[in-house]
């Protein structure tokens, strides 16, 4: 359980990193 919402969090991050980076 607690895993799954590891991964999603991960997968927002990466989201919000790669956005920051583009910016």
């Amino acid at each position: 359980m607690k895993t799954e919402l590891n991964v999603a969090n991960s997968l927002v991050l990466n989201r919000l990193a790669g956005r920051s980076k583009n910016n």
